[in-house]
């Protein structure tokens, strides 16, 4: 369910993932840590939105929700 909604949470705010080969190839393997890295080596980490994708590379690789006033 964490995964799924950071993922929905990607699509949302990104339209598509199209342009993130590396990070589609780590998901469909299962290695979230993988596809968390190449979620943070991304524009949308570094200079979009810095913090939330940090929240959300960071459920995307425990599978553990992080409430937002934790993160």
């Amino acid at each position: 369910d964490v995964r799924q909604a950071v993922l929905i949470s990607m699509c949302f705010q990104l339209g598509s993932l199209a342009e993130w080969p590396r990070f589609r190839e780590a998901l469909a393997a299962g290695d979230y840590a993988t596809a968390s890295q190449e979620g943070l080596n991304s524009t949308w980490a570094r200079s979009q939105t810095p913090l939330r994708a940090l929240r959300e590379m960071k459920m995307l690789a425990s599978g553990e929700w992080i409430d937002k006033a934790e993160s």
